[in-house]
């Protein structure tokens, strides 16, 4: 079937600053990069009718391990649905299973027509997340409705 071909992907990269042409970034900051890079596309090649969430995580471990960096671990990556930005399903993609992940994710093998939103970070670090002083902050958009009153207000939210 041509559907069977046909992907789309929405791709954002990471880009180090400080670097240009005549400083390049090197070392293992570079080896990140360019890492996290192949993660991604392996991931996006992998993605297809027939392959399964295992081949990811090994294929990724083993372009991880040839850079000498870690994927974070327990970062999910899952299927998604229309009108569903949260991963509600019991379809995930773990790159660096955490021990209680390993118990409860299962094997499981990609159809035609799904769509995953995928996660690739790397660390030149031991892989695990820390806390820091700076606050993010995550803009998401829901499905209620705001019976807003003021012109501005409704233009604000409309974009």
């Amino acid at each position: 079937s041509p559907y069977e071909r046909l992907r789309k992907a929405v791709v954002s990269t990471q880009s180090t600053g400080g670097s240009s042409a005549e400083n390049p970034v090197t070392g293992p900051i570079a080896d990140a990069v360019v890492a996290a890079h192949n993660c991604a596309e392996a991931a996006l090649r992998l993605i297809k009718a027939g392959n399964t969430n295992q081949q990811i995580t090994d294929t990724i471990q083993k372009i991880t391990d040839a850079f000498n960096t870690k994927t974070l671990e327990g970062m999910l990556s899952y299927e998604i649905k229309r009108y569903q930005t949260e991963g509600a399903t019991d379809k995930q993609i773990v790159l660096n299973p955490s021990e209680a992940q390993k118990k409860e994710i299962k094997s499981m093998e990609f159809a035609v027509h799904e769509v995953y939103a995928m996660d690739v970070f790397v660390t030149t670090g031991g892989g695990k997340m820390k806390e820091a002083d700076a606050s993010t902050t995550v803009h998401k958009r829901s499905d209620e409705t705001y019976l807003l009153k003021m012109k501005a207000s409704r233009a604000f939210f409309s974009e």
